[in-house]
């Protein structure tokens, strides 16, 4: 497999434009439990302060491996490096949860249907007054449930694992069912 080629460690490099995003990650990077963007040849992006990927907040091992290779599918199919780290840090939230629910998980097999509807709630309470934000949350695990499942990167996943759209909250109306005319 081709590797991205690890910018200078010194500094923050731009990438090389020779290197695409979907040939890979160094071994040695993606074992780590931060990824630094100037190692993986990428640059920070315009309010990205962060510079790096952080899966330490990741007790439970199964889904620290999961939220990798997540993590690296969305950066091979080119989604932006502060997405990336948005629905990292949904997957760590979701993993304090199991950490508080299930301390003992050892498999995906814990992300059951139950599980998932007490993670909702709990995340619908913590961002009341930011409906934007939960379904944000909702929308991030979501995607990370279907890849998990498409790929079959676990097979202890339960069937029942996923949300569907009745678990997003509903999205206020306006006081127009139809367009306004147009002016004429």
């Amino acid at each position: 497999m081709t590797q991205i080629a690890a910018a200078p460690i010194d500094g923050d490099a731009a990438p090389d434009p020779g290197v695409s995003r979907a040939e890979g990650i160094d071994a040695s990077e993606y074992t780590r439990d931060v990824w630094r963007l100037r190692r993986l040849n990428l640059a920070r992006e315009h309010g990205n302060i962060a510079g790096q990927i952080a899966f330490d907040q990741i007790p439970q091992r199964w889904l620290w491996d999961l939220a990798k290779r997540y993590a690296r599918m969305r950066l091979s199919a080119g989604l932006s490096v502060t997405s990336v780290q948005r629905q990292q840090n949904v997957i760590a939230l979701l993993a304090d949860f199991i950490e508080e629910s299930d301390p003992r998980s050892t498999s995906a097999a814990a992300l059951t249907r139950d599980l998932l509807e007490r993670w909702m709630a709990r995340t619908a309470q913590l961002n009341a007054a930011h409906p934007k934000t939960h379904a944000g949350h909702l929308s991030g695990i979501r995607g990370f449930l279907v890849a998990c499942r498409r790929y079959g990167w676990d097979p202890s996943l339960p069937a029942l694992a996923e949300l569907q759209p009745k678990d997003f909250p509903r999205r206020p109306r306006s006081g127009r069912r139809c367009p306004a005319p147009a002016p004429g």
